[in-house]
């Protein structure tokens, strides 16, 4: 009986997480475009993301996936620092909204948030762009 208690347990817990995905608000064109070219669907970057959005895992595949979407939105300038406007614009569309706590008028929440990690530490790009993603999903987490 214990047994069978402590296996439907796991089974639930298996489902729980499966069932979390990545809202579409999150994905834009060319993240999906991003996601098709690096073989990467919505389970797997689910897989990698906690339910908090903050990505848990060294995968070199999502690294990828990072690389080519901040090189498709095209946020960084020639010197390869991340352009704080264009990326306050994209975050501010497809990121901000996904955090309830945050009001409606979340542009300079967005602003603080980025300018706090635009200088993110990393020895890949995919790295760099990983640590910016965590570190700008947890400024706007603690407003």
């Amino acid at each position: 009986m214990r047994t069978i208690l402590l296996r439907t347990i796991l089974v639930c817990c298996f489902l729980q997480v499966l069932s979390i995905g990545i809202p579409e608000e999150f994905l834009d064109e060319i993240v999906l475009e991003c996601m098709k070219e690096e073989n990467i669907d919505n389970s797997k970057l689910s897989a990698v993301m906690s339910e908090n959005f903050i990505i848990e895992t060294e995968d070199p595949n999502i690294h990828k996936l990072l690389e080519c979407s901040f090189e498709k939105h095209m946020v960084l300038n020639d010197n390869g620092e991340l352009n704080t406007n264009k990326i306050t614009s994209i975050v501010n569309k497809h990121m901000t909204p996904l955090f309830k706590n945050i009001k409606k008028d979340h542009f300079d929440v967005t602003e603080k948030a980025v300018v706090k990690c635009k200088n993110p530490e990393g020895n890949t790009w995919g790295v760099r762009m990983m640590n910016f993603h965590n570190c700008v999903v947890s400024e706007l987490r603690s407003v």
